[in-house]
């Protein structure tokens, strides 16, 4: 693992359009700026497979592909006690082992903030297989699609917030199709969550107890109406359940959106093209 730190004053790594085959460590108070970067097939024998932040991160339209976090968390990012930008992220394929939390990004005392990404295929050992938020931390989750990905340890196939630090945010969200001991997509078992015009896949697991409701306004929850995800997506992964992953560029796969006009998650974000999040 490679260490940036910045002791004696702060310190700055920028990366533009690079491969990153060894993990990163931003400590103290240290600042990361990286686009068009890809962080690819890292091991990190503790947390943040690619990337453990302490310090600052802003990553812009790069790509988290196929990390592993031997212990600690994060198979891809580990926020911990830091702050974390992403915009216009793939992450996927990553995984969390040992039984840790979150195969894709972990706030665990830290801060991440997720904007118009796809996160899929990524495992975790325990729960929040795509983001996970645990002590101190909090995350903003804005525009992102979350599918496929699988936590065989607990609940929250796809997020799940456990913190007791600020407030998370959830808005115009898909996290639906993915995989969990409980068998749902969204779990809040700590903290608290603000969000609306989500798009969740089954029923919710709300302060510790599976069914209860959703906050209103928070989300439509297509099981509960008896929509087909495949009413959602353009394809399914016979795999692992979720959007099918097709080919979207440089930096990796996005999940496409049925063309159907009775897609509920068309036209649910007006903010961002009109569709209810990145594509």
């Amino acid at each position: 693992m490679a260490a940036a730190s910045g002791s004696g004053g702060a310190a700055r790594l920028i990366l533009d359009t690079v491969l990153i085959a060894n993990s990163i460590a931003i400590l103290d108070d240290t600042t990361l700026s990286a686009r068009s970067t890809y962080f690819f097939a890292n091991d990190a024998m503790s947390g943040g497979g690619a990337l453990y932040v302490e310090g600052t991160a802003t990553i812009v339209e790069s790509a988290m592909t196929s990390n592993e976090a031997d212990g600690g968390g994060g198979g891809a990012v580990l926020s911990r006690d830091g702050s974390v930008d992403m915009t216009g992220v793939q992450i996927r394929d990553n995984v969390a082992g040992n039984g840790d939390s979150d195969g894709g990004v972990l706030a665990e005392g830290g801060t991440a903030s997720v904007v118009n990404a796809t996160l899929h295929g990524n495992d975790a050992g325990q729960e929040g297989s795509a983001i996970a938020v645990l002590g101190a931390g909090a995350a903003q989750i804005d525009s992102a699609t979350i599918t496929g990905n699988s936590a065989v340890g607990f609940a929250g196939g796809g997020v799940f917030f456990g913190g007791s630090g600020a407030a998370s945010d959830l808005p115009r969200s898909i996290v639906a199709g993915n995989g969990a001991a409980q068998g749902v997509d969204v779990a809040l078992m700590g903290g608290t969550l603000g969000g609306a015009d989500n798009l969740f896949g089954v029923a919710a697991l709300i302060d510790g107890r599976s069914g209860h409701d959703v906050p209103a306004g928070m989300a439509q929850v297509l099981a509960d109406d008896g929509i087909a995800l495949a009413a959602v997506f353009d394809a399914i992964n016979p795999l692992t359940g979720g959007g099918l992953a097709a080919a979207g560029g440089a930096f990796g796969d996005t999940v496409a959106l049925a063309a159907a006009f009775d897609n509920p998650a068309i036209d649910a974000n007006a903010a961002f093209g009109g569709d209810v999040r990145w594509a």
